[in-house]
This record gives structure tokens, sequence and C-alpha cells, in this order.
């Protein structure tokens, strides 16, 4: 009670409040260091490891260096296509170029055809193939390549059904027929047929025929055969005329050698061309004539008839071609059959021999000779004609121009 009296009641709150403070903060200290007790025994006591884990770890739980690499495999939607069977393009370019360093010095067609032929096999796989050009109204075989087989009438089948359609589309047919190499229907095969015109001049003149057993011609196959095709007639135009663009550059010195046959040799040598003439296999025949010939000779002589009938003469045969035959028509004229010529390259060389010889100036003795020529001019326009009948022809073309003053080229047809 002393004690009580001598602190006011201020003093004896402040007191009540420490003595609180203090049995707390003990309690709180007694509490703490037991926790600290239980963590440290759970330390030093390990927990028993298991047997098994049946629930996977996750790959969360280890370090980078303990995780196990695995193969990468992207789960991505990929379209998968089939790959394209279409064939490869050919090389256009490089395909031609070869088949005109073949081509370039061919100035025949059958020969050109052969050798067309052969180049194409080379380049695309095909069991048989036939040319065959118009003549007489009738397709006639000129060139083949392969098994004798594909080459019978029966599997070409030329038929006059066929020939239309192709000359009046002027573009490459395809279809297929039954084998009749087979000898039985029963096993017989099916032969994929490819039919390409041959075109000369803007105008079909003969067809090419290929056939195929394993596979059809695709697309690429028809467009490149039926490309050598034209290219190969284009390569015989251009053969032709470097041909007599080397007459011209040579014309005074020709590295061709002529006979001037007689006119019974003349019908010889040419009946081997008739019997193969088709388009674009034309010919032309000249019939030309010395004007006033028989004047030079009462005036000059006869050896001056001679000397201008020899410079005449070779004249004439600087602007022709190896395949060309020429022969005498009576005392003092000549008769030209150029082979593989149409009309307008006809006269072109008729024109270029009537100027030639206008031209020339002979010295014999003390004067100079000089004359010209009138040239009758006809083609074969029927594939009936006969040489009698293209020499009357011509013969006709000669007499008109001999009527309008000599010195000129007539065309009779």
């Amino acid at each position: 009670m002393v004690l009580l009296q001598l602190f006011t009641q201020p003093d004896i709150m402040y007191l009540l409040a420490s003595a609180l403070l203090l049995i707390s903060t003990s309690v709180f200290s007694a509490i703490s260091l037991q926790a600290a007790h239980n963590v440290v025994t759970e330390l030093v006591v390990s927990p028993p490891i298991p047997e098994s884990i049946s629930e996977p770890i996750e790959d969360d739980f280890f370090l980078p260096s303990e995780i196990i690499e695995e193969e990468i495999k992207p789960q991505l939607d990929i379209d998968v296509q089939p790959l394209d069977e279409s064939p490869v393009a050919h090389d256009w370019e490089l395909i031609l170029r070869e088949m005109y360093i073949e081509l370039k010095k061919i100035t025949d067609v059958d020969q050109l055809f052969n050798t067309m032929l052969s180049f194409t096999h080379d380049i695309i796989e095909f069991d048989g193939a036939a040319v065959g050009m118009l003549q007489e109204k009738s397709i006639r075989k000129i060139s083949t390549f392969g098994g004798d087989e594909y080459l019978q009438a029966k599997t070409l089948n030329w038929t006059n059904q066929r020939v239309k359609e192709l000359f009046s589309l002027g573009e490459p047919i395809l279809s297929t027929q039954a084998n009749s190499g087979v000898l039985t229907d029963e096993f017989a095969e099916q032969l994929h047929r490819l039919d390409v015109p041959v075109i000369s001049n803007q105008k079909v003149v003969g067809l090419v025929t290929f056939f195929r057993e394993v596979s059809i011609f695709d697309t690429n196959d028809v467009q490149l055969i039926a490309g050598i095709v034209f290219h190969s007639m284009i390569a015989l135009r251009q053969a032709r005329l470097q041909e007599e663009l080397k007459r011209l550059n040579n014309s005074e010195a020709p590295e061709i050698k002529l006979t001037l046959y007689n006119r019974e040799q003349f019908v010889t040598q040419v009946q081997p061309i008739f019997e193969k003439l088709s388009q674009p296999r034309e010919c032309s025949l000249f019939i030309i004539e010395i004007d006033n010939l028989d004047k030079t000779i009462d005036t000059q002589g006869r050896d001056a008839g001679a000397a201008l009938f020899k410079a005449t003469s070779k004249a004439i045969m600087s602007y022709l071609s190896e395949r060309d035959v020429l022969g005498r028509y009576g005392n003092d004229g000549f008769v030209i059959l150029l082979d593989e010529t149409n009309l307008m390259h006809a006269k072109s060389i008729a024109e270029k021999i009537r100027a030639k010889v206008a031209g020339l100036k002979l010295s014999y003795q003390n004067d100079v000779l000089a004359t010209t020529v009138s040239i009758g001019l006809t083609i074969v326009s029927d594939a009936d004609e006969d040489l009698p009948t293209l020499m009357r022809k011509a013969d006709m073309g000669l007499f008109v121009a001999k009527e309008n003053g000599r010195n000129s080229v007539k065309v009779s047809l």
C-alpha cells in the first residue's frame, strides 16, 4: 500500500504496460526457439527415398545440365503433293541449232527427210516413221525409219479421209490404232500415232507419220516434232538459196560440171526425175534459143557462131546446179530441166540467164560478138503431165518470146 501511495495513478499505468510488454516478449522468444529446433531436426534426419515414382517428374525441376536432349519434331501442317510427272520441256534453241548443222547443206528432199528422221529419233523415242509427199492426188512414201511392220500401207493408212483432215487443219493430229503387224486381233497392241503436216510456201504438201507402242506422244513431243519438220523445210530452202548464191559468186569460174546432152540423152537423164516428182519436188523446163545465131554464122563464119554458142552455154551453166539437166535443142538452142524448182524461182533464174547473155561481149578476131536469148518456160502444174507435154508448153512460150521482139522470157502453163 505504501508503494501504491508513493506513485501517482499515471505512474501505475506506465508500470503495468511495461510488465505486459516484457511478458509478451518472453513468450514470443520461446515459440521462435522451438520452431528453429524443429527445422534443424528435419535437416539432420534425411527422409526415406521412395522405391518408385508413380508420377513423371517435370523438366522444370531439373537443372539445365541435367535435361536430356531430344530430337525436335515440329508438328507442321504440310500439304504433300505428288511429283509432277509431266516431261521436262526440250531445249528448243539447242535442238534446232544442231538440226541446222545437220541439214544446212542438203538440197535433195529425199536425203533431207532421211536425215531429219534419224536426227529426230536421237531426241525423241519412236518405233517407226514414214514421210509421204503429195503426188497424183495420192501420198507417195519417200522416206522411212524403223521396223517394216510400221511402214506397211495397212499400218500407215494414208486414206483420203485422214489426208484431207490433216491438209485442211494444217496441224498435227494424235490418234491410236491397232498394230496390224500382230497376226491376231486378240493379241494386237494399240499403236500411238502422230501425223505432222509438211508445209512449203504456206501449203501442206505432205505428211510425216510417227508410231509408238509404249507411251503416247505428249504435248512437248508433238510441239518439238512439228517444229523439226517445219524447220527442216526452212533449212531446205536456205540450202538451195546458199547454193544459188554460191553459183552467182563463182559465175565466172563455176565449180560444177555439167554435160551438154543431145536430145536423146537428155530424155534418158530426166526420166528418173519424173518418176519421183511430187510436191514440193516441183520441176521447171526451159527452152532457150540464141537470137539470130544463123545471121552471125552467115556474116562472121561458123567459127564465130561456135564461139558465140560456147560463150552462151557457159553463161547458162553458171546459173545451174549439179542436179539440173542441160541438153541441146536444135542447132541454136538448149533445153533445161530444173529439179525441185517452183515457178517463182524458175522465172528468176531464166531472167538472170537472159540478162547475162545480153551483156556478153565476145572478142573475135577484129570484131566484138554479141547476142541475146529468147526463153520459153513452163512448170509441172499437173502430176499427170509427162516430158513431151512439158516440152510442147515450153516451146509455145519460146514462140511467144520470139514473136514479141526476142530477148525475153515468156511463161506457158
